[in-house]
């Protein structure tokens, strides 16, 4: 499926919403060919990236058939940024009812950190759906830790930076208790979603983590708009608390 020579970038032939439950619509693009062998490809976070042409560049649709979804509450899917029954559990239901209303019995899944993670979920959960799995870049989950203990050793400076803006105390900024580093993520959900699109909240959530995974010369890295670095640290710091449901 993947190639290390990239494919031309390819439009999608059908874009769609399917209402999952009373208030959600998810958006859904169909790229490649019809009757190819379905793919699905689940995209990071939680929060985003979004339903995007440029990952055609990854898959030969003249083979496959590639299935995109938003997921709830993310990029094109309405209502935007919501929280009620938004968890894994159901984002993995909303999989598998696109999966049936497309009339798909058997398929690929695969996805990309936080995408993996829902991919493995969904294969867990309905193991005789899969044709095959492909697992990109997993995100990490730990019983003692949200954030990897390397953070606060390599990156202090950045990682007090981060706890100051919400107030944290000095004395648990130093290797916090799994129980500070929710009350950290819970303290930055509800600035995040009490504030607007365009918040210092969101920013540092945002920029925190992109420092710490970004490594490029800084002219060159992508420009994210206001609403995916909303949408992205609103779901982060909200699934982060929870624990991942």
């Amino acid at each position: 499926m993947y190639m290390v020579n990239y494919y031309k970038v390819k439009k999608y032939f059908n874009s769609f919403y399917l209402q999952v439950d009373e208030e959600n619509s998810i958006y859904v693009r169909e790229y490649g060919k019809k009757n190819g062998i379905p793919l699905f490809l689940l995209h990071g976070g939680p929060g985003g990236p979004f339903t995007n042409n440029k990952i055609t560049k990854l898959v030969n649709l003249n083979k496959y058939h590639l299935i995109l979804i938003d997921q709830r509450g993310c990029g094109k899917s309405t209502p935007s940024n919501i929280i009620k029954n938004n968890n894994t559990k159901n984002l993995v239901k909303d999989i598998r009812k696109v999966k049936e209303y497309l009339g798909i019995n058997k398929f690929i899944i695969t996805g990309f950190s936080w995408g993996a993670y829902l991919a493995f979920m969904y294969i867990l959960k309905y193991p005789k759906d899969i044709l095959s799995y492909i697992i990109v870049s997993g995100f990490y989950l730990f019983d003692k830790n949200i954030f990897p203990k390397i953070v606060f050793q390599m990156y202090p400076e950045r990682w007090s930076q981060f706890c100051e803006l919400i107030n944290i105390p000095n004395k648990q900024i130093q290797i916090p208790s799994l129980k500070i580093q929710k009350d950290i993520c819970k303290k930055y959900f509800n600035k995040i979603k009490s504030s607007r699109i365009n918040n210092k909240y969101s920013k540092e959530w945002f920029y925190f983590e992109h420092d710490l995974l970004t490594i490029c010369d800084k002219k060159k890295e992508k420009k994210y708009s206001n609403k995916e670095i909303y949408q992205i640290s609103l779901y982060e710091s909200y699934f982060y608390y929870k624990n991942f449901f």
